[in-house]
């Protein structure tokens, strides 16, 4: 039997059954979704894929080069999807050992397809055959990566006292980071300042300025810990969670901003659903304060100088992952876990490009294949096509020059 009292629990929050209690009206009360029903122009078209086979979602992110979505799960399972259609350009298998119990991270980047591991980057082409291997005593406990493309560095970050700096080129590391606050669960950069997070709630910026990353600012963003955050030009947004005085953790409902040259805080936006993802749409100059949020099964738009929410619509379940084409014009989010779901917006072009190089993947030739005959229909021989490779002879090139002699009878 459904308890009516548990729907209206789940339905709305503590504030809001309170003033239910003093006879506040319902059916105008704001529950953070009826007035975000509607997708939104800007992201007007969808399309769904569902990844077979997959376990839990490990990491998901558009390559930077080619018309490509990619996928990872935790066991080492890789997937790409071409363009809007999501058709499937590439799928192979990291086969995972006892030193990589997980994948963490996949990062596409300008000459190969990197996945993370808890101690090993592997190398693949876009085509899935392995590259290379490295692993070294630096990498130890890995659960995060990000590629710059500033400088076309990998930096490479978990529990450990260490940020390593990977340089892709020369395949070794460039230089090796200490970190006092311990870890770092999740790390971004823009063109000046490399931003990362601890799994206690801190948010670092250190300067990239000469490669050195001396330290300019550090701040408490959550009381327990930062779920995720993204920078851009000058502006910080995170969402995270906070302890409570039994130790237990909860979400806030809020989404927090910050200017990145110092961590000055801003006005936090805050939300009926707390937030879970959030990411920049693009980086165009012109939305660089626009930022996509998923706040339970609802996506928003949030524009962080206005302090407005425009709903996307909604999502069949929460979303766990969230990621933006560097052409602003399609987002991603995978929800959902054995298998996971990705669900792709785009805005209306009918087909639009997911990189700025709008570069398509190479995709192999299609055999011609030969219109069947039935064995017992009277047809000439004749009829049936023959396969001819160029840089190839007939048969009939190679016969004795007196039986190519033109004869009259």
């Amino acid at each position: 039997m459904v308890n009516i009292a548990d729907i209206v629990l789940d339905r709305y929050s503590p504030l809001e059954m309170a003033q239910i209690m003093n006879g506040a009206d319902t059916s105008v009360m704001d529950d953070g979704y009826n007035d975000y029903g509607d997708v939104q122009a800007d992201f007007g078209y969808s399309n769904m894929a569902v990844p077979m086979g997959f376990t839990e979602m490990a990491c998901m992110s558009f390559d930077h080069r080619e018309n490509l979505l990619w996928v990872v799960d935790k066991s080492g399972h890789v997937l790409s999807y071409y363009r809007v259609v999501l058709q499937v350009y590439s799928r192979f298998f990291w086969p995972l050992d006892k030193n990589d119990t997980e994948a963490h991270s996949i990062v596409p980047t300008s000459d190969h397809v990197i996945v993370i591991g808890k101690c090993t980057i592997a190398a693949f082409s876009r085509g899935g055959v392995p590259e290379y291997f490295y692993r070294s005593d630096l990498l130890t406990d890995l659960s995060c990566a990000h590629w710059d493309p500033y400088t076309n560095l990998l930096f490479l970050g978990g529990s450990q006292d260490t940020i390593v700096v990977y340089d892709i080129e020369i395949r070794s590391e460039r230089n090796v980071i200490p970190i006092k606050e311990g870890s770092a669960s999740i790390i971004r950069t823009t063109e000046r300042y490399l931003v990362s997070a601890s799994e206690d709630g801190k948010l670092t910026v250190r300067s990239k300025d000469l490669m050195n990353y001396n330290l300019i600012a550090q701040t408490q963003a959550h009381l327990g810990k930062v779920v995720d955050f993204d920078v851009h030009a000058t502006y910080l947004v995170c969402c995270g969670m906070s302890k409570k005085s039994n130790g237990t953790l909860v979400f806030d409902n809020f989404l927090k901003v910050y200017d990145v040259r110092n961590l000055n805080p801003q006005i936090p936006i805050p939300f009926n659903r707390h937030p879970t993802v959030c990411k920049f749409v693009g980086i165009d100059s012109l939305n660089e304060e626009k930022v996509v949020v998923t706040s339970g099964p609802m996506l928003f738009l949030v524009d962080i100088l206005e302090n407005k929410l425009t709903g996307l619509g909604s999502l069949p379940v929460p979303a766990s992952h969230l990621c933006a084409s560097d052409s602003h014009q399609a987002i991603a989010v995978g929800m959902g876990e054995c298998p996971p779901m990705v669900q792709l917006f785009w805005t209306e072009d009918e087909d639009p490009p997911f990189s700025i190089c709008d570069i398509d993947p190479i995709f192999p030739a299609e055999d011609e294949k030969d219109i069947p005959i039935p064995y017992d229909a009277p047809t000439p021989l004749a009829t049936f096509p023959l396969r001819y490779c160029p840089g190839m002879d007939y048969c009939s090139d190679r016969w004795p020059d007196v039986l190519m002699r033109r004869r009259f009878l």
